[in-house]
């Protein structure tokens, strides 16, 4: 692994442990204890950022971005992969923000937060609907970590700078 970058994990319903490393997605199996590199490989200049899984459980979304914890402009987009197709994604939808943090599984889709592009100030909660990365909620803060979101009440709760959030449908 990259020594000095972050390194999101998710267990994947098919028992595989997802482990971003910079622009590279490695699976871990814990019943064989076998470590397969490279099992999804992203374009140059992105870095993983987390992973979503959609409530029917055959995809799975790596969100990525260009501008991880900067001050400057970058590209944020989506990879919807499957692991019987690997190292390839079969769509790759572009957040329309700079940067993204925080994605999540919920409503039947998948979301994550959003620093606006025209609005270095104003965070963003998205929804991927339509085949579209839809606002859904607009605030003064910053943008929630990985693990810093949870669901209760079907709502999302999300902390920014000790501010407690919630949304719903």
């Amino acid at each position: 692994l990259t020594a000095g970058k972050a390194h999101p994990m998710m267990l994947a319903s098919d028992d595989l442990l997802l482990v971003g490393d910079v622009d590279k997605v490695h699976a871990y199996k814990q019943s064989t204890d076998t470590m397969s590199r490279n099992v999804l490989n992203l374009p140059a200049g992105y870095e993983v950022v987390g992973f979503a899984e959609p409530e029917e459980g055959y995809d799975t979304v790596v969100f990525a971005t260009t501008a991880r914890g900067t001050n400057k402009r970058g590209r944020s987009q989506t990879f919807w992969w499957s692991i019987d197709r690997p190292a390839s994604w079969y769509k790759s939808p572009p957040i329309p923000d700079d940067e993204c943090s925080a994605p999540f599984a919920a409503y039947g889709t998948v979301g994550c937060f959003t620093r606006s592009r025209t609005n270095r100030n104003r965070s963003v909660l998205r929804l991927y609907e339509d085949s579209q990365w839809k606002p859904k909620f607009y605030w003064a803060g910053a943008l929630p970590t990985i693990g810093g979101v949870e669901f209760q009440n079907n709502m999302v709760v999300w902390n920014s700078d000790g501010v407690i959030y919630r949304w719903g449908p």
